[in-house]
């Protein structure tokens, strides 16, 4: 009879095989990265364009860009193009980030052409009418104000201006300002300039057959990139420079604080970064972490606080958050210095050490079991120059860690003088 008082003897993998992405090249020079994988017959295409903020001349053209490619063609509007996708039980997606612009869209495999040929008339034909373009600005402005009311929004974004500087593309702000003067005129420019035209990568992972992928290249590899030019005002940041005296945004009528801690971060590629990944996990990057534990859990601060890496294309950095009683706000960052002493002074105990590793590798095999996230572990390697050894590194890094090399990465990236301190609501 099983005695399920003991637990499972349980192994770490010695190596994971991961469905790898085949890119073929199409006859227009774009990449199309193909991930065959999964046994329902669903596909998801992504199309992933370099037009994210950093890339525009006029601060919000990029994002409005992006929220009007489903507003309207010269041959469907915008009420034809949600009801041509629903009659094919296709899902579309529009995300705008710092670095890229992807349209993402979801459809039964034997549907991938007529989804997407909707999809090309949007890149090559989309008109901005002027219409939505304002209702479109009015959501916008209206989620803007609220978001002047919220602790957690105002932290977020000080910190970026922050660390990043107001002048760098990676922190600027979209403010009321910025969108009562997009127009449609500075749309269209933005999207001749970086979309139209322009190359892109095609990322499709689900269930995939021969005719499925004829189709993508027929209809995708036939668009003239020929007078494709590289995207401007793309800049690589100056050397870090930002102020790390606690910065306080006082908010009279909030009973919360929400903090926001952080400092620059080592890239991926970096020699130290797998063993970085160990020691924030430990610190407050799971439901088990130092942080949690503490401020959670023994002083009821908060119910929830994490510390995680942010990696862009040019730069990366790690940043504490957590929201708490303005009351406890100075005792809450008393509790994160000590934290971040002690894992700079003590060695962490291996039977915590080896939970971590439990955790880390459960996590990354839970991650790669349906072609989706299977995309998504591609899209991470891919779009920062690194290749598929970077995963089995990362799981020989996890297993053979100990405690002396996460005290020296402690010592190195560890230091709360030197982060960026923001409290939104009051002390």
């Amino acid at each position: 009879m099983l005695d399920r008082s003991v637990a499972p003897s349980f192994t770490l993998p010695e190596s994971v095989e991961l469905v790898q992405a085949k890119t073929l090249r199409l006859p227009n020079g774009c990449s199309l990265h193909l991930i065959n994988a999964g046994e329902q017959d669903v596909l998801r295409l992504e199309l992933v364009f370099e037009a994210g903020a950093k890339y525009e001349d006029n601060k919000g053209s990029s994002y409005f860009t992006c929220k009007m490619l489903s507003e309207g063609t010269t041959k469907h509007s915008a009420k034809d193009i949600v009801e041509y996708f629903d009659v094919y039980g296709a899902f579309y997606e529009l995300h705008h980030g710092p670095d890229h612009v992807i349209f993402t869209f979801y459809c039964l495999t034997k549907y991938t052409k007529e989804v997407s040929s909707l999809i090309k008339e949007l890149v090559l034909d989309s008109i901005f009418p002027d219409e939505e373009l304002e209702n479109i600005k009015n959501i916008t402005i209206q989620g803007l104000k609220v978001n002047q009311n919220k602790t957690s929004y105002l932290a977020s974004v000080k910190f970026k201006e922050s660390i990043f500087g107001t002048n760098h593309p990676y922190g600027k702000i979209l403010k009321e300002e910025d969108v009562k003067k997009i127009n449609r005129e500075s749309l269209i420019s933005f999207y001749n300039k970086n979309i139209k035209g322009q190359k892109f990568n095609i990322v499709l992972s689900g269930n995939a057959n021969d005719q499925t992928i004829e189709d993508i290249i027929n209809i995708f590899g036939n668009i003239d990139v020929s007078k494709a030019s590289s995207p401007s005002n793309s800049k690589e940041p100056n050397e870090w420079k930002y102020d790390t005296d606690l910065y306080i945004i006082n908010k009279e009528d909030s009973i919360q604080s929400s903090l926001r801690l952080g400092s620059p971060l080592i890239k991926k590629d970096h020699p130290d970064y797998f063993n970085w990944v160990i020691l924030n996990e430990i610190l407050g990057g799971y439901f088990g972490s130092r942080l949690m534990k503490n401020i959670r859990e023994d002083k009821g601060f908060t119910y929830g606080i994490s510390s995680s890496n942010v990696h862009l294309s040019e730069k990366s950095y790690f940043v504490i958050g957590t929201d708490v009683k303005k009351e406890n706000t100075n005792q809450t960052l008393a509790e994160i210095q000590k934290e971040i002493y002690i894992l700079k002074t003590t060695l962490v105990p291996n039977e915590e050490l080896d939970t971590v590793k439990n955790y880390l590798i459960g996590t990354f095999l839970s991650s790669i079991n349906t072609p989706f996230s299977l995309a998504d572990k591609f899209k991470s390697i891919y779009f920062h120059k690194m290749d598929y050894s970077f995963y089995s590194n990362y799981l020989k890094a996890i297993k053979n860690a100990d405690s002396k090399n996460l005290l020296e990465v402690a010592n190195k990236y560890l230091d709360y003088e030197k982060m960026v301190k923001i409290v939104a609501g009051g002390v």
